[in-house]
């Protein structure tokens, strides 16, 4: 028998599944993770939001998850834990990393003994202490995620867009707890915002703690009808692809994504489709993005009108705002001469000229 020191150390891999899914939704992906990561304990919980009336709060899911994490790892003892998400299972869990990373969730300048008004985070991810797994965390790997939350108005079809309308109004119709979770993933809704603020605030804590940034890994198929490709990736927050690797899977869709199994009634699931599929997916759970180079997708390519990547160097931006029945040409004149007068004294100044009616 092999002693403790000489057994490999285990990967925990753990995949959260999206809405109306399953820990059994995701078996395919949990087989193909199996041997696809050497060594790998896969675990694939069935999480609240497996029903569509669910009500727990998305923070609340979040906060399970880090708790559930953190007590495989005190058993287990992992050297290495893989994250994967699907759909809003991706944002839960790139949130749990966040806040399994020993980011603070005080304002400092409040005393962490105070009312939980002193509190960066929601109140059920507040009760989180001393967690810090997060560090572990060598992979995260989003699905189809809807990073940026979904909206009535990214409906693909009038079918989609019929039943997302009657959806919103329903949930609207409710109020306090009794609101469905789905409703927590809305663009612009205050888990959505909080997760891409604290994202952005946890790349600048890794940065200054010199700790090691995972790799987060983004997949899309190109028919799915979900997920606006430049919506997936967080732009405000991520600028530049030095911080994700975008890779398209051909002829995929919202669901079929993480399926492998031929079904040659549906055009996404013949022989060939779920071939290439499950050789990307393999390739990504495994490290081997060197053999899937052909479809990864470059930040520029998502999308005609990014921003041009930060300018560290930028000490003062100023906005300048014409009156009204102004059409503004002296804003941007005025502009050009603040940048001018900047570069004579060698700063560098940007500036804002928005127009209006």
């Amino acid at each position: 028998m092999k002693s403790m020191k000489e057994s490999k150390p285990e990967t925990l891999v753990y995949i959260v599944h999206g809405m109306k899914g399953s820990g059994q939704s995701v078996s395919q992906l949990a087989n193909l993770a199996r041997n696809s990561i050497e060594n790998a304990r896969v675990v694939t919980p069935t999480l609240p939001h497996s029903s569509f009336l669910s009500n727990v709060t998305a923070a609340k899911i979040t906060s399970d998850i880090v708790r559930e994490i953190e007590t495989l790892d005190q058993r287990y003892h992992f050297d290495n834990i893989v994250l994967i998400g699907h759909s809003i299972g991706a944002v839960l869990a790139r949130r749990a990393l966040i806040e399994a990373s020993g980011l603070p969730i005080h304002w400092t300048e409040f005393d962490a003994s105070q009312s939980p008004g002193n509190l960066k985070v929601e109140a059920e991810i507040g009760q989180l202490r001393n967690v810090a797994w997060g560090r572990k965390v060598s992979r995260l790997i989003l699905i189809a995620s809807v990073g940026n939350g979904w909206s009535v108005d990214d409906a693909k079809s009038g079918f989609q867009r019929l039943g997302w309308q009657l959806g919103s109004i329903a949930g609207h119709a409710m109020y306090g707890d009794l609101k469905p979770t789905i409703f927590d993933f809305r663009k612009g809704g205050p888990f959505i915002t909080q997760t891409r603020l604290r994202w952005l605030e946890y790349i600048q804590y890794l940065g200054a703690c010199s700790l090691a940034r995972p790799k987060v890994l983004q997949l899309l198929g190109t028919v799915d009808q979900v997920v606006p490709p430049n919506d997936m990736i967080d732009f405000a927050v991520d600028p530049t692809d030095e911080y994700f690797t975008q890779i398209q899977i051909p002829v995929t869709g919202h669901r079929s994504v993480i399926r492998f199994l031929e079904e040659p009634e549906d055009p996404e699931m013949t022989q060939g489709a779920c071939s290439q599929r499950k050789q990307i997916l393999a390739a990504v759970l495994s490290d081997g993005l060197d053999q899937v180079h052909e479809h990864v997708v470059q930040r520029h390519f998502l999308d005609d009108n990014l921003s041009s990547a930060p300018e560290l160097d930028v000490s003062d931006h100023v906005f300048i705002v014409h009156g009204i029945r102004d059409k503004g040409y002296w804003a941007t004149k005025l502009a050009a001469s603040v940048r001018k007068t900047a570069s004579i004294a060698n700063k560098n100044f940007t500036c804002s000229t928005p127009s209006y009616g």
